[in-house]
């Protein structure tokens, strides 16, 4: 057995280039990730990275937990010198064992 717990990260911008690049480090980091969406009102546009699948503590799930760290880093050291990002983020924790749904970590 084991304890499942999914974790995912939505990426959205209205700056299409910023939205390439995001999308670009995060096939890097993780290979299969979503497409990024067309755009939507206003200019915004989203991609995903779904939930890795592995039970926690194993090392599927500890390598997912890795490259989220990654990325999210990444996309923290992509806000300009005022602290400011046109890649708005959000990391969310959800379907555990428990019903536990958590908003973890967010720009």
């Amino acid at each position: 057995m084991g304890y499942i717990r999914h974790h995912a990260i939505i990426v959205t911008s209205a700056d299409q280039a910023a939205l390439k690049r995001a999308h670009d480090k995060a096939f890097e980091i993780f290979k299969d990730i979503a497409p990024i969406t067309p755009e939507a009102v206003n200019g915004y546009a989203s991609f995903l990275i779904a939930p890795d699948g592995g039970k926690e503590g194993r090392e599927r799930s500890e390598q997912g937990d890795a490259a989220r760290d990654t990325f999210i880093a990444w996309l923290e050291q992509s806000r300009n010198e005022d602290g400011f990002t046109e890649l708005d983020y959000v990391e969310v924790q959800f379907g555990d064992d428990e019903g536990v749904s958590l908003l973890l970590r967010a720009s």
